[in-house]
């Protein structure tokens, strides 16, 4: 209960007696006037039915608060922080409308105690940052792994070496130096390719471990360990459901992937998820699936995909020999080259593309260096 005592009347005195103005709301609150020793006579109690409230989730003004009372970044690099999360999708900017509920009122008076029920919105949320299943794992990763540089003190004292190298107060390899004492020794010991995973229990029949794993594309399914002879299976996760909500009646509900879809022009077409997201595979060849699940993908979808990619191929195709060896000449960013084997071959400037036959193909592989593939950055 929260209220006031007047101790010194003043012009409420005067006010108290007006009329003229309606507005009580320096009044409201105000206790009577009560001596030790007392007696208090209550005319209603009343007990209201609470929740507990989540903490409140950041906006991105209170992150900001946030960051400069920790001592973490500047001015500077606030925006392409909260930036860089988002655009990362380890968090997402969102508003919920809420749910209701109802809640209890028990209220004692001289004739009783009644009870009545009313509603409230709860949940609601406006412009806040949410955290994604990917922003989850990667900081559950993180912690798991490089404890040290997920401390809020050690970012924040990395902060400041940065200001007493600017002001000159020591070398810039002095503070390099510090910093990579404690984080070399980290990135070290880490273990080789490690991926956020959870392990949901064993696959009947195999009793091969199933996994829920991060992979580069976003969050699979993942049968066995695999080996040197054969590679684990993989599967998306259904639609809405994310890395801590996977179970293992999940990862068991559906066919594994790969999956036949059927056959187009007397050969197999399959679906499956591989290291760059789930594509469909026909003559050898992979088409990535942009808009379908591997799981679902009909026989006429999959045919759209191959027949769409088979027909830009064809329009940069400037002449292929079937024979064994596969050579093709054809169109590329950088200009023609011949393909033969998987490798690409370069074509002298000099030398017409349209009029090159096989013979002069294997000229040319045999006499020129491979076509370098530009580097990823």
């Amino acid at each position: 209960a929260r209220g006031q005592v007047i101790k010194f009347d003043g012009f409420i005195r005067v006010y108290q007696e007006g009329t003229d103005d309606e507005s009580t709301d320096e009044l409201d609150g105000q206790l009577p006037a009560v001596n030790e020793g007392s007696t208090l006579t209550s005319q209603e109690i009343t007990a209201t039915e609470r929740f507990t409230k989540h903490t409140p989730r950041y906006t991105e003004a209170s992150l900001v608060k946030k960051l400069e009372e920790l001592g973490i970044g500047r001015p500077s690099t606030y925006a392409p922080t909260i930036s860089t999360i988002q655009k990362r999708n380890y968090v997402l900017k969102d508003s919920l409308e809420g749910n209701q509920r109802d809640y209890h009122v028990l209220s004692a008076t001289a004739a009783g105690v009644s009870a009545r029920v009313d509603t409230e919105t709860y949940g609601a949320d406006k412009n806040k940052l949410f955290p994604t299943d990917i922003g989850r794992v990667v900081t559950d990763f993180l912690l798991e792994h490089y404890s040290l540089i997920m401390d809020y003190q050690f970012t924040a004292k990395a902060e400041a070496n940065f200001d007493t190298v600017a002001a000159g107060e020591i070398g810039w390899q002095d503070s390099i130096k510090e910093f990579y004492g404690e984080f070399h020794p980290l990135i070290e010991n880490a273990p080789e390719n490690a991926r956020a995973s959870r392990v949901l229990g064993e696959e009947p029949g195999t009793g091969e471990p199933v996994y829920v794993k991060l992979a580069r594309y976003g969050f699979v399914f993942q049968f066995g360990d695999g080996d040197e002879e054969t590679k684990p299976r993989f599967k998306k996760l259904p639609p809405g459901v994310g890395f801590y909500d996977a179970t293992l009646e999940m990862a068991l509900r559906k066919e594994v992937l790969p999956r036949t879809v059927g056959d187009y022009k007397e050969l197999e077409v399959k679906a499956n998820v591989g290291r760059y997201g789930p594509y469909v595979m026909w003559n050898k060849k992979f088409y990535s699936l942009t808009d379908d699940a591997p799981e679902t993908v009909s026989l006429e979808k999959a045919i759209a995909v191959i027949e769409e990619k088979e027909a830009g191929a064809a329009n940069n195709t400037i002449a292929e020999f079937t024979e064994e060896p596969l050579i093709q000449v054809l169109k590329g960013r950088y200009g023609p080259y011949i393909k033969s084997g998987g490798k690409n071959f370069k074509i002298p400037k000099d030398t017409d593309p349209e009029t090159l036959d096989r013979a002069a193909c294997e000229e040319l592989i045999k006499a020129g260096p491979t076509k370098r593939r530009a580097k990823r950055k």
